[in-house]
């Protein structure tokens, strides 16, 4: 579909959910008025995001402007508990913060080249072997998307990877398998820690509200060994695609081996007080549970030792993804919206699948958020579908949670379903039908996965 057609039909369906929302159109669906206001915002809010007839953030800000200047009065009539800060409070909430220390530890390491310090060490360590170096290439940007940016890691690993691919002849099959690596790779390693990606720091969100809360690790351990499994399995797949020619050996040139500049080769303060801070942070993190501040809180310590000792200045601070948060905050705002209408209990009443057998339960749900999240944000589809399944009896809200989080990073069959997609589309060297083959491969392993094992591992763990 053309885009101009695409957001002019995104326009269209917002505007006639809120006239309906207006003059009581959604009544013969047996709403009440909370129930009709909060469902015009949902449509409006789900149109304009999978259209993006405006970009993402402004969605999530006209959330909020309609939760407040509608929603609120609405309830208030209604005799319904209605407080601004039930709706504003998501946009600084423990998540919004614990995404902040996130980006501000992918700033502080980018700035002072500790991620290209690693990305280079790999490089040399294979020796040039192709088998060996998408593994290398593999890992590194697994390991890199679970702490910072995987749109970030993306593009410095293309960055990286594009001098050497181009020392393989045009039609060799390492080349594709070589790029691939990297969008698979970041994908699948955001699925690793509740910093790694949005969707997963909202189902936190979510089961915190419902005291089923998991901890840092405790996610770790629930999500690791998918990650491992398929990052081994991806490696596979792609190791197979190069056909006779994955024993090549390319040519890596001194100059694109040789280190960088090393961050401690002044002797600079700054390296080390990042290494520093960034390891306390992680520890705090994966010690969530063992002393008494949130992840949110522990986040905060980046953001005030970082800009406040010089480590980053202002324009780092301005640098970032800034519309991410808003993203996220609107997504909640909008969980908050459905909850305190009525609306969630109410859609989830009509659902027919509280009697249904558990596997099928998370099986529609799990592939319903990697079918939303191939055509629209994986943040946007996780903000939609939580709200609404978080309060099926079939299931335990923590599978529930991991389930819609993991299975909305799944999707990777599309150039638009990821950043990191489309950025490796971005060089040229791959195709959509390859990112069609490769990443809609890894899309239904990692669902096969996530519905026949994710459940018993969860179990075993005590989730």
């Amino acid at each position: 579909m053309h885009p101009t057609l695409r957001r002019s039909i995104g326009l269209a369906i917002a505007a006639l959910s809120v006239f309906a929302g207006l003059t009581g159109l959604f009544a013969p669906l047996g709403l009440d008025a909370p129930e009709q206001v909060a469902l015009a915002i949902l449509i409006l809010a789900a149109a304009l995001w999978i259209s993006e007839a405006v970009p993402l953030f402004v969605t999530s800000l006209a959330i909020l402007l309609l939760a407040l200047v509608w929603l609120v009065p609405v309830l208030a009539d209604a005799d319904m508990p209605a407080n601004n800060a039930d709706y504003t409070a998501p946009f600084f909430s423990d998540v919004i913060l614990l995404f902040l220390g996130g980006f501000t530890l992918s700033a502080a390491l980018r700035k002072h080249r500790f991620d290209e310090q690693l990305a280079k060490a790999v490089l040399r360590a294979t020796g040039g072997e192709l088998p060996k170096l998408i593994a290398g290439v593999m890992g590194v940007t697994a390991v890199l998307s679970m702490w910072i940016s995987n749109t970030a890691t993306a593009a410095m690993m293309l960055a990286l990877c594009l001098p050497l691919v181009r020392h393989l002849p045009d039609h060799h099959t390492g080349r594709r398998s070589l790029i691939l690596a990297i969008p698979l790779a970041a994908n699948i390693g955001g699925i690793g820690t509740p910093i790694g990606t949005p969707p997963n720091a909202i189902a936190i969100r979510y089961l915190q509200e419902r005291g089923e809360s998991i901890d840092f690790f405790t996610w770790m351990l629930a999500s690791m060994p998918a990650v491992l499994a398929m990052l081994v399995l991806a490696w596979i797949g792609l190791f197979l695609a190069a056909g006779k020619q994955r024993g090549h050996v390319l040519e890596i040139s001194p100059e694109e081996a040789a280190p960088s500049a090393s961050p401690f080769a002044e002797r600079a303060w700054r390296p080390i007080l990042v290494i520093v801070v960034t390891a306390c942070t992680v520890l705090g993190w994966v010690t969530d549970g063992l002393h008494p501040f949130t992840p949110g809180t522990v986040a905060l310590l980046p953001v005030v030792v970082f800009f406040g000792a010089g480590a980053l200045d202002t324009g780092d601070l301005r640098a970032m993804a800034w519309d991410v948060l808003l993203l996220m905050g609107g997504g909640l705002c909008l969980g908050e919206i459905m909850q305190r209408s009525g609306l969630a209990a109410t859609m989830l009443d009509a659902l027919p699948l509280d009697n249904a057998p558990t596997i099928a339960v998370l099986a529609a749900i799990a592939v319903t958020a990697c079918l939303m999240s191939t055509f629209m944000s994986n943040t946007a589809s996780a903000t939609l579908l939580l709200p609404l399944v978080m309060g099926l009896s079939a299931l335990d809200p923590s599978p529930l949670a991991l389930s819609v989080a993991i299975a909305c990073s799944l999707a990777m069959a599309l150039p638009i379903s990821t950043p990191p997609n489309a950025i490796a589309f971005s060089s040229g060297e791959i195709r959509a039908k390859d990112l069609l083959l490769f990443g809609g491969a890894a899309s239904i392993i990692g669902l096969a996965l996530l519905i026949t094992l994710g459940p018993w591992w969860w179990s075993v763990i005590g989730l």
